[in-house]
């Protein structure tokens, strides 16, 4: 399975508010798609889009990333201490592929 959601710009990296949006795989703001197992595997997710947050919505979107465990650097910066100094103007995709033993099930929910 690969992950792909936004995460800050600036090092450390921290998870943006922001989300992605698309019609296959993207729930929350977040992206996933299953991966068959072979060597060369290449990944898309078409029509995928950037949906912005609204200033007084930072807070609940980062919550929303928090309680999914979502923190690919593990800055554990808490939805209220960041949400105040988020920059919402640049950011960048985070692509996390999760390998998980055959025939075991793995999913972000």
């Amino acid at each position: 399975m690969v992950v792909v959601s936004c995460v800050t710009k600036e090092k450390p990296y921290k998870p943006h508010p922001h989300n992605l949006v698309g019609k296959e795989g993207c729930k929350d703001g977040i992206c996933t798609q299953e991966v068959a197992s072979s060597e060369n595997q290449i990944i898309q997710f078409p029509n995928l889009g950037i949906q912005c947050v609204k200033k007084n919505e930072v807070e609940n979107s980062l919550r929303l990333r928090e309680k999914k465990k979502l923190d690919p650097f593990q800055s554990k910066q808490t939805a209220t201490r960041y949400s105040h100094k988020a920059k919402t103007d640049s950011l960048c995709s985070w692509n996390h592929p999760v390998i998980s033993p055959e025939n075991a099930t793995s999913s972000v929910t």
